[in-house]
Order: C-alpha cells, then structure tokens, then sequence
C-alpha cells in the first residue's frame, strides 16, 4: 500500500537530513571540546580497531572460517573498512557514553580511511 505523496516526501526529507544533523553535532562537540591525550589515545584505539582490526576479523571469519564466495567476503571486508558513522555519536550522546571520545573517533576515522578504505579495495582486488 503506498504512502500519500506528502507524507512520502516528508519522510524523505526527514531521511536524508540525518546523516548531516548528525555531523554537524558531532562538529559541535568537538568545537567545544578540549582534545586531551586520554581522548586521543581513545580515539585513535577506536580509529585502529574500526579500520584494521575489524576488517581482518570479517576477512578471517567469512573467508577462512565459514569459507564464503570471494565476491562476499570482499563485499564485506569493504563494507567494515568504512569509517566510524555519525550514528555513533547520537547513540553515545542520547545514553551518555562518552560522547567526546565518540565524536574525535570519528572524525579521525574519517581522516584515516581516506587511506585505509582504497587499501583494503586493493588488497580485496588483488
């Protein structure tokens, strides 16, 4: 049953204003925040284990442990080397965990994986 075309279209601008409401708070808790070597040390933790570690565990599980076709496990490999998504920090600010730490391991997960991402398609393609 399709939707009416108003609330179709409000839902739709609704969708996509998230993902930059969403940065823009993120941006906003930075701005604010002082970066302290805690949080850097957190950060750059978050940023390894998300762009690194993550993507060699799917490649191991799909590929040497369940032994799945290559187009899936390469599929799924690109998919864990993305970076850290703004969501995150909404989750982390709405329960209160940590949300500075959250918002610099996104924004230097962001940076990194100008670098990691066309690496692990690299290494995915060859």
């Amino acid at each position: 049953m399709p939707l009416p075309s108003a609330v179709d279209k409000f839902l739709g601008f609704l969708g996509s204003s998230a993902r930059p409401t969403a940065l823009f708070a993120v941006g906003g808790t930075l701005a604010l925040q002082r970066i302290d070597r805690t949080t850097a040390l957190a950060a750059a933790g978050i940023t390894t284990t998300k762009l690194v570690l993550y993507p060699a565990l799917v490649w191991y599980v799909l590929g040497q442990m369940l032994h799945i076709e290559l187009f899936w496990v390469q599929s799924g490999v690109l998919i864990a080397s993305l970076p850290s998504a703004g969501g995150n920090f909404v989750l982390a600010q709405r329960y209160a965990a940590d949300a500075d730490r959250v918002s610099a391991a996104i924004v230097l997960s962001t940076f990194a994986s100008v670098l990691t991402v066309p690496l692990a398609a690299w290494l995915m393609l060859h």
